[in-house]
C-alpha cells in the first residue's frame, strides 16, 4: 500500500467512524423498514450498537454473519 492510498484509507475510515458514532450533524441514517418495524426501542438498540461497534478486523463479516440474527 502506497502512502497516498494509506492516507486516503486513514480518511476515509475516520469519516466512516464519525458518521456511525454520530458525530457527523450532517450525516444521515437510514433505517430499513425491517429494522422500523420492530420498534422504536429496537430502532434505538441498533442505532447504539452500530456507534459503539469497534471490532473491526478482516473477518468482521463472516463473524457478523454467525450472530443468532443472521
Amino acid at each position: 500500500m502506497t502512502e497516498t492510498t494509506k492516507s486516503k484509507t486513514d480518511v476515509i475510515r475516520a469519516l466512516n467512524d464519525k458518521l456511525r458514532q454520530g458525530r457527523d450533524p450532517g450525516g444521515r441514517i437510514m433505517i430499513t423498514q425491517g429494522i422500523s418495524v420492530a420498534g422504536d426501542s429496537f430502532v434505538r438498540d441498533v442505532i447504539a450498537a452500530v456507534q459503539s461497534f469497534e471490532d473491526f478486523g478482516p473477518d468482521v463479516e463472516s463473524r457478523w454473519r454467525a450472530l443468532p440474527h443472521c
